[in-house]
C-alpha cells in the first residue's frame, strides 16, 4: 500500500520535471494528502467507504493510557 500511495505522490511530479524543484514537490505532496485524506472514499476494515477525515471526526474520543 505504501508504495502505491508513493507513487500516486510523486511520479506526476517526476514527470513534469526529472528533477523537481522543493516547492513543487512541496505543493504535489500537499495536494496529494487532501485527496488522498478529505476527497477520496477508502475500503478499509473501520472506514465503511468514508474518507479517513470523515472517519475521524465520527470517531469516538479515546482516553489517554
Amino acid at each position: 500500500v505504501y508504495k502505491r500511495q508513493l507513487v500516486e505522490c510523486w511520479r506526476p511530479s517526476f514527470a513534469r520535471s526529472p528533477v523537481p524543484k522543493i516547492g513543487g514537490l512541496s505543493r504535489d505532496l500537499e495536494a496529494y494528502l487532501h485527496v488522498y485524506n478529505v476527497e477520496r472514499a477508502h475500503t478499509g476494515r473501520h472506514t465503511d467507504g468514508k474518507t479517513p477525515y470523515e472517519t475521524l471526526i465520527g470517531a469516538r474520543k479515546m482516553r489517554p493510557r
